[in-house]
Parts: C-alpha cells; sequence; structure tokens
C-alpha cells in the first residue's frame, strides 16, 4: 500500500507542476496567431474537405486538426468561441505527457527518483510549455509518443501501435519516433499493425512531399540549415538558457546510446534535414521531446546516488519562466 501512495503521490505532484505553467501561460489570453487560426478553420471543415485541404495545403497528416476542431465544435455548442478554452485541450493533452513518461520509466526499470526527474524535465521545460498552450497538434503528437514508449517499454504491442497509428495519422516526425520505439517488438508482424492503419492516408502523403517546398516556402537546402543550426547556437542570449538546453540534449542522447532508441532521434533530425526544415528549431522538435526525457532519466539512473542531484535540474526551468512567456507572444508579435 505504501509503494500504490507514493506513486500516486509522484503522479499527482508531476501533474500539478506541470499544469501551473501552462494555466499561466493560457491566463494571458494571447490572441490566436496564423497557424492557429489556420487550425482552427480546417477544423471546422466538412470531412471531405479537410482530407483535401491538408493534402494540398499543408505538409500534416488531418487527425490533428479533426481533433481540435471537434473540441472547438463541442464549445460552439454553448456559444463559447474565444481563444483560452479553445487552447484548453491542448494544455490538458501536454501536461499528462509527463504522467505518461513516469509510467513509461517505471514500467520500463527506472527507479522513482530517477523517474521523477525524467518526467520532471519535460513538464518544465520551457518550449514544450509554449508550445502546450497553442491550439495546434503538438501536444498531441507528444501524447503519442509518450504513449507509443510507454507501450514499448512495457511490453504491450496494441499500446505501442495504437499510439504509433495515432502518432502517423497526427504528425509524421511523431509517427516517425513512435514507430522505431517499436523495433524493440522484433516482430515484424507488430510492425505491419500501424503501417497498415496508414496506409489510406499515403497516397495524400506523397502528394504533400511533391509540394513541400511550395507550402513551406520557408524551406532551404540541408547545407543551409547545417550553417543555420551553428547560427541558431552562437545567437542564444541568455548563457543559462544555453546550459541547460545543451544540458538537456546531452542527458537524453547519452542515456539513449547504445541503444535502439537512439535511432527515434537520428530519423527524426535526418528527416527534417532532408525535407529543408530547420532541424533543431523548438517549433518542430515537441515529438522528440519524451524521447530525450526518458534518455536523460536512464542516464540519471546509471550515476548512482549522484544521480539524485539531478533532480534539482528541472527546477532550474523555473529561472527560464519569463524567457517561455516571452516566446509565447513571440509567434503572435515577432518584434516583441
Amino acid at each position: 500500500m505504501a509503494h500504490v501512495r507514493r506513486e500516486r503521490e509522484a503522479l499527482l505532484f508531476l501533474g500539478l507542476l506541470a499544469l501551473l505553467p501552462r494555466v499561466h501561460l493560457l491566463g494571458l489570453g494571447k490572441p490566436f496567431w496564423p497557424d492557429e487560426d489556420w487550425t482552427l478553420e480546417a477544423g471546422f471543415m466538412s470531412l471531405g474537405s479537410l482530407l483535401w485541404r491538408t493534402a494540398t495545403e499543408d505538409f500534416h497528416p488531418p487527425l490533428g486538426y479533426l481533433i481540435l476542431g471537434l473540441w472547438g465544435r463541442f464549445l460552439a455548442l454553448f456559444g463559447v468561441e474565444n481563444e483560452v478554452p479553445l487552447r484548453l485541450l491542448p494544455v490538458l493533452v501536454g501536461a499528462s505527457v509527463p504522467l505518461l513518461l513516469y509510467r513509461s520509466l517505471r514500467e520500463g526499470g527506472v527507479p522513482l527518483p530517477y523517474a521523477l526527474f525524467g518526467s520532471l524535465a519535460y513538464a518544465l521545460i520551457p518550449q514544450g510549455i509554449v508550445q502546450d498552450v497553442e491550439f495546434r497538434m503538438y501536444p498531441l503528437a507528444a501524447f503519442w509518443v509518450a504513449l507509443s514508449l510507454w507501450g514499448s517499454l512495457g511490453g504491450k504491442p496494441r499500446m505501442w501501435a495504437w499510439g504509433t497509428l495515432l502518432a502517423l495519422w497526427t504528425h509524421y516526425l511523431a509517427g516517425v519516433v513512435a514507430f522505431s520505439l517499436g523495433l524493440r517488438f522484433g516482430n515484424a508482424k507488430i510492425l505491419l499493425w500501424p503501417v497498415a492503419g496508414f496506409l489510406p492516408w499515403v497516397p495524400f502523403a506523397l502528394l504533400q512531399m511533391t509540394k513541400v517546398n511550395e507550402v513551406a516556402h520557408w524551406n532551404g537546402t540541408p547545407g543551409e540549415r547545417l550553417v543555420e543550426v551553428g547560427q541558431l547556437l552562437g545567437s542564444v542570449a541568455e548563457p543559462v538558457l544555453l546550459v541547460l538546453g545543451l544540458g538537456y540534449w546531452t542527458l537524453g542522447l547519452l542515456g539513449l546510446l547504445g541503444r535502439q532508441n537512439l535511432l527515434p532521434v537520428v530519423l527524426a533530425v535526418g528527416l527534417l534535414f532532408l525535407l529543408g526544415f530547420q532541424p533543431v528549431s523548438p517549433r518542430y522538435l515537441p515529438p522528440l521531446l519524451p524521447l530525450l526525457a526518458y534518455g536523460a532519466a536512464l542516464f540519471a539512473s546509471r550515476l548512482g546516488p549522484i544521480g539524485y542531484l539531478l533532480l534539482f535540474w528541472p527546477l532550474a526551468w523555473a529561472y527560464l519562466l519569463p524567457w517561455a512567456v516571452v516566446a509565447y507572444w513571440k509567434t503572435y508579435w515577432p518584434t516583441f
């Protein structure tokens, strides 16, 4: 009973810490920026119009728009149409990802303090908070990746398959990450489950690929993006942000070394490079953040008692919460 109580207390603690900064940003009432307006408009279309528009004018699958559109339609039944309640669903979904991560880590054999560390790292990372308070598909994408990770680590192929299928229909990068997590099963039949469920959308995905540079007109060549990576790192004005950000990636990647879990990172970043997207842009990386949190927890667990000191690491993100507020406003007001 004491064990069960500790687990419940840890989940409650995580849930509250994840909700607090997200609710704070939600309460600012920032107007929708163009991508959120597009999401709302697409979500209110008929199913046929939504499928065709995403296939010809976007580079994402349709499920995220469909789910958020259903949420918007539900609120509209009560005459609710402003930004705060519309963003409430992404906030709740995003705040639940650390809970899935914690369960994944525990079922994967990670001791409680280190599982708490990895989950807290995700719950409080500023960019994750910012993305979770937007009316976009990114919180859903991270949720499906975390669900797939739980299925993979817990030896639950059906859970992994459902998480991967939903990830594929929500965000291609999330789908790649989730699918590669299933390689640990070593069973081709299991891997075919989500693939079969995604086949109806494959022709439209191929059509999107032919138009990606037309739709994402800001794209460049892989070489240009490689140069931008160095420029991005050199342009960070806040040293603490750079140290904590690079530290998070370093801990995550070190924890994933020597395991199949490193493959999703390679595939995801490689896919972004290939398509001409900025591979380390915070805008495109939320689906990787749960996996990095898992890697960071693994690395901490290998340090033994010294790893307990890393529990203070996520709390350092609190220093950067004002930056999260600024970043949140910049999507709507770029000169902020």
